[in-house]
């Protein structure tokens, strides 16, 4: 607990009242707290933090609903390059390769160079290094983004 909570806490003055309403019917016993200004003062100033906090997160949570397609979408955009790359290097592994189309894939490897700058994964967004098993793990330095040449991520 905060430490200046845990003080407010100590420093209060709790009273057991009895509260009378004023049409002369039954009361009740309750507890009253008695505060110096300052710590009431601190007190709202923390409920007031708290509430913007509370509509910050709310905003978050929009943004993260309203970003949830487009992630989505990309996800789907990801896995149908990751599948034209499959089928690339099934072509690669057919006993009928046309050399052709292997100049083609080294031109594609310059081009990717070329136009990536993450040289942790070389623009792919995801670890090569060997060191983690799973080569789908998003690269630490680009976080899985694999950054354009020239464009702030």
């Amino acid at each position: 607990m905060d430490k200046r909570l845990e003080e407010i806490k100590n420093n209060a003055i709790v009273d057991k009242v009895h509260f009378k309403y004023i049409n002369n019917s039954e009361g009740y016993w309750g507890i009253t707290y008695t505060l110096i200004d300052d710590d009431m003062r601190w007190l709202v100033d923390q409920a007031e933090r708290v509430q913007e906090l509370e509509k910050d997160n709310k905003r978050l949570k929009d943004l993260n609903s309203n970003n949830l397609p487009v992630m989505r979408s990309m996800h789907e955009k990801t896995e149908r390059y990751k599948q034209a790359l499959e089928n690339i290097l099934e072509i690669e592994n057919d006993e009928e390769f046309n050399p052709y189309a292997y100049m083609a894939l080294e031109i594609m490897e310059e081009v990717r160079k070329a136009l990536y700058e993450c040289s942790d994964c070389n623009g792919t967004g995801y670890d090569h290094s060997r060191n983690i098993p799973d080569h789908m793990t998003p690269c630490f330095k680009c976080r899985g983004y694999g950054t354009l040449k020239g464009v702030e991520g």
